[in-house]
């Protein structure tokens, strides 16, 4: 994660949505930020090559297989086991929340009144947590 740019994926089929984050991300983070935004799981497949810092998955994303997100998590943190997963949901439950940590997501975060700023305060964290692994490398993993 030393690069010139933070790179964030954003999979959701919800279009107006993921622009929306986005867009407020992009608003209120820092300017080396560098977002992209997929309406499907197979769209993102086709662009994991970059390596996202993270990615931001719906629970609930419509895909051709009727995967729930606990098997998209699984398939991203095997594919890109650094990148952080942040994953969202419009329903949910505390069982739900702690298995996807258990899965190894970041975060769990319900879409509601607050996400944009759990978002936003999440990547913060995240990016923070970043620059001190880099700055001083025996920090690294003790978060």
């Amino acid at each position: 994660m030393n690069k010139q740019s933070f790179l964030i994926y954003i999979i959701d089929d919800d279009m107006v949505f993921s622009k929306s984050i986005s867009y407020q991300l992009s608003k209120n983070l820092s300017t080396h930020i560098k977002i992209k935004v997929f309406a499907s799981f197979d769209e993102f497949l086709l662009n994991t090559q970059q390596k996202p810092d993270v990615v931001i998955l719906d629970y609930y994303l419509k895909n051709k297989d009727s995967v729930d997100g606990i098997i998209l998590l699984q398939k991203i943190k095997h594919l890109l086991n650094e990148t952080e997963v942040v994953i969202l949901a419009g329903e949910s439950s505390i069982d739900m929340a702690l298995t996807t940590i258990k899965n190894g997501a970041y975060d769990f975060i319900r879409k509601n009144d607050s996400v944009f700023l759990r978002v936003k305060h999440t990547i913060e964290f995240i990016l923070d947590r970043n620059k001190e692994n880099s700055t001083n490398p025996s920090f690294k993993g003790q978060f």
